[in-house]
């Protein structure tokens, strides 16, 4: 038997928590060097280290130390793990979050070190997703370590050595620390190798120990050597420094017979997807931002001459990468962090508004927008407004997603027509604008938009005597408590506010079966920020009172019913509108929370037996049991009961829990900064989210699994929203619609069109499967000269390699540059 015990020398080093990114960068340092030095000192000692950022900043300031690193690596003295940017959440980083953690990390590491890391390693995180097996293997890892949840959180997944399986069919060798990642001291010591010894003669295999200080950084101190020495010399021949790496080959190598886990690893600190909301909209916003400026900057440059702008959106992405560490987007760091987190993602997505907006301006000016008759090349004829009243106004409509989209736009003054580039008349309406200037009127229509790709509308300015208004006829209705279109009947309760009805105009079907839309508050004095050891958040202490409820709007694009509660100093106010065309009603919310330690939910509720909970999370969806409990997700939860169901998009928020039929979406939790344990001397405290937030979220009624619906594609056009671009009067060889890319198969999504980071001119594309379903899939890509078939496996993420004779070649998120 093989009771080896693999000492592991590390340091754990959060870059932000109870300190700013600048002290976590010179703690990455002085750890780096005291590890450089105890390697010098003790001949067999090897350390272990994750965090590609940790990397950069000591190859940046200290090149010298650096240098040294390189040599140690190259001996295996040091040893990289974790191909990733950080030790991210593992939670709520999107799909694409996790392709860009390890493109640019495992791309560091090979060309600095040769090579790239082969185990996955986050040890902190406080939760891992279920398809956290397809993303380590698309990232060239094969092996993981977790330690949380602890035993104490969830028995249920097996100790110490397993494999761990995702939906997609991937698999890998996952070892579950038992008891600390930073074990320092003698006593500590002793109870780790206590500990492993039993455990190794229980199991039969052998087990890894983790020694060295931690948090703040560290690493194993000379008086942690000198007694490991000590044992060893003492009888403890099992005991050995090492590496995962090492310890990983030789357990293969073992063949054993080991459990096997196919689900995900929750829960530990449930809090936390709903902690600090700020940061959660920051990396939604910049997740989605980032991968359309750059679908749009890689189609740009393949059909125009504007110049590719991957290593701008590689720097954007490495600042959002490094802010999904656990402690930061968890949102568990103290309070000045997150000025250096919101200027940080503002930074990032700054790359990805100047690069889109490079973009679609160099597309528009190769459109032919040009009307016969015009003598000026521009529309704006006097001030900022569009004064052209001869002739209508071109807007150029660009599609982000890989399926064809109609959803309205809307633009910044007030039109008496709309109509499509064949003259067909559109569905619109001005609408009140944020500015308290001039008309105060915008327009909004709908637009129809092929998939990545674009249209061009005409629209005549409303003073405009030179045509006529157009006779719409809408599916859009409404009166004081009611709105409907073609797909959808809304009743609203003018005593509490919510939804008392909703009706599906398909088959008559009535989606309400209990509370829905009634705002509650519940309170949060209990857990800390991390609600450490609790998992559900029931203890509601009020409803807000409903303030108001009122018809603001109704015209042939849309119907807007305003509501408005309020409680003590705070208030929520939601604006439901229901588009023509829309299958969704888009819920448009502002608050002004100043309630200290209170959490506000939003319910909805489906009558039927046996409900069933479904999420999407990275990768996937899952489904879960409605049993209450705080669960991550990503942009959208769901309740379905005996065929039908209701899901809650959102494009901010990433925690929910679903008590029997009623599916709730966390919309805040105001807790203390970094309130660890709930140790409270009194203070004045500064709370999470007090303050004004602004978000949207969506009701989808649906018939049939959550994932079989359109769930997927409804999160998208919330989250990825059409662009309008008002442009002028030019000649161009591009036609007035157009679609660059297309996909066959409605469950496979796009997640990524880009570049090669190695500068050959190669594309990229990444594809996702989202029903759980296999199926063969038809993707053509004009703009590369591409056009194949590929097949899906369920909930599968697939990267193909376009080279510039039209060749695909699939690869993983790595994009074959180590291959090479």
């Amino acid at each position: 038997m093989n009771n080896s015990i693999h000492i592991i020398g590390n340091a754990h080093l959060d870059p932000i928590w109870l300190w700013r990114w600048q002290e976590g960068c010179g703690e990455v340092l002085q750890t780096f060097r005291s590890a450089v030095d105890r390697l010098n000192e003790y001949d067999g000692f090897i350390f272990t280290c994750s965090s590609a950022s940790y990397y950069k900043w000591v190859e940046e300031i200290d090149p010298e130390l650096f240098v040294e690193i390189t040599k140690l690596v190259k001996k295996g003295r040091w040893v990289p793990v974790n191909g990733w940017w950080v030790q991210p959440d593992c939670n709520m980083p999107g799909t694409e979050g996790f392709a860009r953690q390890a493109l640019y990390s495992q791309l560091y590491y090979y060309e600095k070190f040769g090579k790239i890391c082969e185990v996955g390693y986050n040890v902190d995180s406080f939760g891992h997703n279920a398809m956290m097996p397809q993303l380590l293997t698309k990232s060239g890892m094969r092996c993981y370590v977790m330690m949380r949840p602890g035993m104490h959180e969830n028995p249920d997944i097996p100790e110490d050595l397993f494999w761990w399986d995702s939906a997609d069919g991937s698999r890998v060798l996952t070892f579950r620390i038992s008891d600390s990642y930073g074990a320092s001291g003698t006593k500590s010591l002793d109870r780790e190798v206590t500990n492993a010894r039993k455990r190794a003669e229980n199991d039969g295999h052998g087990m890894m120990i983790f020694c060295g200080v931690g948090n703040h950084g560290g690493g194993p101190t000379k008086g942690d050597l000198d007694y490991l020495l000590k044992l060893k010399n003492e009888g403890y021949d099992e005991l050995k420094f090492s590496s995962p790496d090492r310890y990983f080959e030789e357990m293969c190598a073992d063949r054993l017979d080991l459990p096997v886990w196919s689900d995900e690893l929750q829960h530990h600190a449930s809090g936390c997807y709903s902690a600090t909301s700020m940061v959660k909209q920051l990396n939604r916003r910049a997740e989605f931002w980032l991968r359309s400026a750059e679908k749009w900057n890689t189609i740009a440059a393949l059909t125009t001459d504007l110049p590719a702008a991957t290593e701008k959106f590689a720097e954007a992405w490495r600042d959002v990468c490094f802010n999904q560490f656990h402690d930061i987007l968890c949102g568990c760091s103290i309070m000045e962090a997150y000025d250096d987190v919101r200027d940080s993602m503002g930074g990032a997505m700054t790359v990805a508004a100047k690069e889109e907006n490079k973009a679609l301006l160099k597309l528009s000016l190769n459109i032919d927008t040009w009307l016969d008759g015009v003598s000026d090349s521009v529309t704006c004829h006097e001030r900022h407004h569009c004064r052209n009243l001869r002739f209508p106004r071109p807007i150029v409509v660009f599609n982000p997603l890989a399926h064809d989209v109609e959803s309205p736009v809307r633009t910044y003054h007030p039109s008496k027509r709309v109509v499509d580039s064949d003259g067909n008349d559109t569905l619109f309406q001005n609408v009140r604008s944020s500015r308290s200037n001039d008309s105060h009127l915008d327009t909004e229509f709908i637009a129809k938009v092929p998939a990545l790709g674009y249209a061009v509308y005409w629209l005549w300015h409303e003073d405009s005597e030179f045509v006529e208004a157009p006779e719409l006829q809408s599916p859009v209705a409404a009166d004081v408590l009611t709105i409907e279109n073609e797909y959808l009947r809304v009743t609203f309760d003018d005593k509490n506010g919510g939804i008392s009805s909703l009706v599906s105009k398909e088959d008559g079907h009535e989606y309400v079966g209990g509370e829905f839309c009634v705002p509650a508050i519940f309170d949060n004095t209990k857990p800390d920020t991390w609600a450490h050891m609790i998992f559900r958040f029931h203890d509601e202490i009020a409803k807000p009172e409903l303030a108001s409820i009122e018809l603001v709007e109704c015209g042939a694009a849309r119907a807007v019913v305003r509501v408005k509660h309020v409680y003590n100093g705070s208030y929520l106010t939601q604006d439901f509108i229901l588009a023509a065309g829309s299958k969704v009603i888009r819920v448009k919310c502002r608050i002004l929370w100043q309630e200290p330690l209170t959490i506000l939910k939003m319910p909805v509720t489906v009558a039927g037996s046996a409900p069933i909970s479904t999420y999407e999370i990275p990768a996937g969806f899952i489904k879960r049991p409605c049993n209450g409990e705080e669960e991550p997700a990503l942009t959208w939860g769901d309740v379905t009961a005996e065929g039908y169901g209701v899901s809650l998009i959102s494009d901010a928020k990433y925690s929910y829990d679903c008590p029997g039929g009623t599916l709730r979406l966390t919309m805040l939790r105001n807790c203390i900064f970094a309130d660890h344990y709930s140790n409270r001397p009194a203070a004045d405290f500064s709370y999470t989210d007090e303050g004004l937030q602004r978000f949207e979220y969506a009701i989808y009624p649906h018939k049939g699994a959550a994932e079989a619906s359109e769930v997927q594609q409804e999160a998208d056009k919330l989250n990825q929203k059409l662009v309008a671009v008002p442009v002028g009067y030019h000649k161009g060889a591009l036609p007035r619609m157009k679609s660059f890319i297309s996909v066959n198969k409605p469950n496979i999504s796009l997640s990524a069109l880009k570049f090669c980071e190695d500068g050959s001119g190669d594309v990229i594309i990444r594809l996702c499967e989202t029903a759980g379903k296999p199926v063969k899939a038809a993707i053509v890509c004009d703009a590369a000269n591409a056009g194949f078939y590929a097949d899906f496996g369920r909930q599968e993420v697939k990267t193909f390699r376009i080279d510039k004779d039209g060749f695909v070649k699939e690869t993983d998120f790595l994009e074959g540059v180590t291959e090479e």
